[in-house]
């Protein structure tokens, strides 16, 4: 945990992740209302939103969504990357805000004395309406002024301050973090992609040869019962036999795979999952050089996709695409 007075260390039980905490004293909230934001493009939208927000020169951020809003806590991204190199801590170690890992409440007010700082929260339809901090434990006229503020009625009185219980928990992981199972896979996702690849060119040369091996046997058929039957006939059918065999081939799949690969040889060595079904292809890349206007205009020229949608991952700086092949 990064405090303003130095870094913890903890060992958490049944999280195999690293997890860095950046305190509420060392954060800045923010709430967004990108509701008229296509929800494909709400990541970009919010990115660009923090980057024009932040008082920080260098900053990440946490995020809760709920139904187009964003609650953003923001921190010194800079600052942080120096601390956890002193500790000795990944590059790529998970990081969140003290209070992103405090999960939802119903709607109220709800106190906290955190890590480093005392803040409040205000919950109205299950989501934080908003939040405000203080290094001290508030008085009774900042409270009432943080509720006139934000149209609350509560007041300091009835002030109950909680200790932060932080659900650090591997499905409280996931549940703030879900790219982070896609992550999981990083050592086997090309192994996945050259596994699929390899099977479907072993599947084609198997054709090949049993189509082969058809034509042979058809020959030596013909010479033996020349004018007997028609033995384009029965290449014919037996061709189909040997198709019904291999049901998941499809022709077109290697052709796909390949310009894919062509139009990103710019990538190489970006490519961190690769998934594709016979209809849906989704590659993510890790720090791509492209940008990713660049890559909607390459696949466009394809010609395979029908539809073409790109999901930004600002945060671990990832690009993600969904190609659906178009009918054939």
């Amino acid at each position: 945990m990064q405090t303003s007075n130095g870094v913890s260390v903890e060992k958490l039980s049944g999280n195999p992740y690293q997890i860095w905490v950046v305190s509420r004293g060392l954060s800045v909230f923010e709430r967004f209302d990108l509701r008229a934001v296509p929800k494909e493009k709400r990541d970009y939208a919010l990115k660009q939103q923090v980057q024009a927000s932040s008082p920080y020169r260098e900053c990440d951020f946490s995020v809760r969504w709920s139904d187009g809003y964003a609650a953003v806590w923001i921190w010194d991204k800079a600052k942080q990357t120096k601390a956890a190199q002193q500790v000795g801590v990944a590059q790529d170690v998970h990081v969140f805000a003290e209070p992103s890992i405090l999960g939802t409440r119903p709607d109220g007010v709800f106190g906290f004395q955190g890590i480093d700082i005392f803040f409040q929260q205000i919950f109205r339809d299950g989501q934080i309406q908003a939040e405000m901090s203080w290094p001290e434990k508030p008085t009774s006229s900042q409270l009432e002024s943080f509720y006139r503020a934000n149209g609350a009625d509560e007041k300091s009185r009835d002030v109950v301050w909680h200790d932060g219980v932080y659900d650090l928990s591997i499905r409280g992981f996931f549940a703030l973090n879900p790219k982070a199972f896609e992550r999981a896979g990083l050592n086997l996702a090309l192994f996945f992609f050259l596994l699929i690849f390899s099977y479907q060119v072993v599947s084609v040369v198997r054709i090949e040869g049993a189509i082969s091996d058809v034509s042979s046997r058809t020959s030596e058929y013909k010479e033996a019962n020349e004018g007997v039957i028609d033995l384009r006939e029965v290449a014919r059918k037996r061709k189909e036999e040997l198709a019904s065999l291999f049901p998941t081939l499809n022709e077109n799949h290697l052709e796909v795979i390949d310009s894919v690969s062509r139009s990103f040889q710019a990538e190489e060595g970006k490519l961190i999952e690769w998934r594709f079904d016979g209809s849906v292809v989704q590659a993510v890349f890790e720090d791509p050089v492209t940008e990713p206007e660049t890559m909607v205009e390459s696949l466009e020229k394809i010609g395979y996709f029908e539809k073409i949608s790109v999901d930004l991952d600002a945060t671990r700086n990832r690009v993600k695409l969904f190609l659906e092949l178009a009918n054939e």
